[in-house]
């Protein structure tokens, strides 16, 4: 009914295809601080076509306890508040939520799928990620891909690197163990 290795295609859509905000990606840009009215703007291109699929402007106000999303995308407008829960750690500090409008659930990342006008998260819109519909040598090319994207700092520790490289050499190991049997059957 539709597995891996059935030949029939996944008619469901999966996180590839929706556009993604990420609250870490923030607080990297430093719009999540205590004390801080922060203003980011955010846009997505399309690889395939290289135009803009969406353009939002994104007002953080930590203290108030919201995140307000105002653009387009996908033609479609958006105007959203979103509510920041903010939890503290153990050791200091503390780690900024989103609440999901859709399940109410924390969660740290949402995305848009196509054609809609709301940014929720993935359990919210019942979406499948992308490494769930794959193969196993698919998720080793994306893994393959991902750590060959990946730009390590020059002051990047040795166990760092050594770990990244070991990734790669178990996705390589995969794909060529696929890459032997499909041709060594010929």
């Amino acid at each position: 009914m539709g597995g891996i290795g059935s030949g029939r295609r996944a008619t469901k859509l999966d996180t590839d295809g929706c556009l993604r905000l990420s609250l870490a990606d923030l607080r990297r840009e430093g719009a999540l601080k205590r004390n801080l009215w922060a203003r980011r703007e955010k846009g997505w291109v399309d690889l395939r076509s290289k135009r803009e699929v969406g353009a939002v402007s994104i007002v953080a106000d930590v203290d108030c306890g919201r995140i307000s999303i105002k653009g387009s995308a996908f033609g479609q407008p958006i105007d959203q508040t979103l509510e920041v829960v903010a939890q503290p750690l153990p050791f200091g500090g503390e780690r900024f939520y989103v609440l999901c409008p859709l399940s109410g659930q924390r969660c740290t990342v949402l995305i848009l799928p196509p054609g809609k006008a709301l940014f929720a998260s993935v359990p919210g819109w019942g979406v499948a990620y992308a490494s769930t519909r794959e193969c196993e040598v698919g998720r080793a090319h994306r893994a393959m891909r991902k750590v060959e994207e990946t730009r390590l700092s020059k002051y990047a520790r040795k166990p760092t690197r050594e770990r990244y490289q070991q990734r790669w050499m178990r996705a390589f190991d995969t794909v060529s163990a696929w890459e032997e049997r499909l041709f060594g059957r010929i």
